[in-house]
């Protein structure tokens, strides 16, 4: 993960100006309609995990682009008729990860640790399937965020001063970056919930 957020900033760092703009409008559409798109969301987070997976396999090998852009292809195909149960299994999926990562810092490794991501991948799997709306809006809500904080910050760029402050600042404490991406898409969380809730839509 931490491989692909780095090169995302490199690209945003080296990205046109203009390309800050589309990023904004996209990140603005998904927080407040994202769930009206939600098949594409899922789609679209199969394929970056598969593009992840890819690439941590490919390693350094040469191509490895090509196999992390082939894995994100067909994962994200494959997950887009199966939609409700993917659902499921991206919850599942992001569930276990958060709980790894708290575990593997917390010094549990080895078997014991694939052990315990396995029970909690099923658990987490079975309450995102009888909780799909929550997965749906709290899925668009964060890329959401995430586009529009990156559209943010192209236009950021163009100041350089400005830039190298909220850098220093958000080099200073990890919590920062969090905070800016948590709040916008904390916002969106109610704002979609709310809608669908009057609406009463169903996935």
């Amino acid at each position: 993960m931490a491989f692909t957020v780095g090169d995302w900033m490199t690209f945003l760092q080296g990205a046109d100006t203009l390309i800050g703009l589309p990023l904004l409008v996209a990140g603005a559409a998904l927080m407040v309609a994202g769930w009206r798109l939600w098949k594409v969301c899922v789609v679209l987070s199969f394929g970056l995990i598969g593009a992840g997976l890819g690439q941590r396999l490919a390693g350094s090998a040469d191509g490895s682009s090509y196999y992390a852009l082939v894995a994100g292809v067909v994962l994200g195909v494959l997950s887009y008729f199966p939609a409700r149960q993917s659902v499921a299994v991206l919850g599942g999926l992001i569930g276990t990860a958060l709980a790894m990562y708290v575990l593997a810092d917390a010094g549990l490794n080895g078997a014991p640790l694939w052990l315990v991501g396995a029970a909690v991948f099923l658990c987490c799997t079975a309450m995102a399937y009888t909780n799909r709306k929550t997965v749906v809006v709290a899925v668009t809500a964060v890329l959401g965020a995430a586009l529009l904080m990156s559209g943010i910050s192209v236009l950021i760029m163009m100041s350089p001063s400005m830039y190298a402050q909220l850098s220093s600042i958000a080099a200073a404490s990890s919590l920062v970056g969090a905070f800016f991406l948590l709040v916008p898409a904390v916002v969106s969380y109610f704002v979609q919930a709310g809608e669908m809730r009057r609406l009463d839509v169903e996935i």
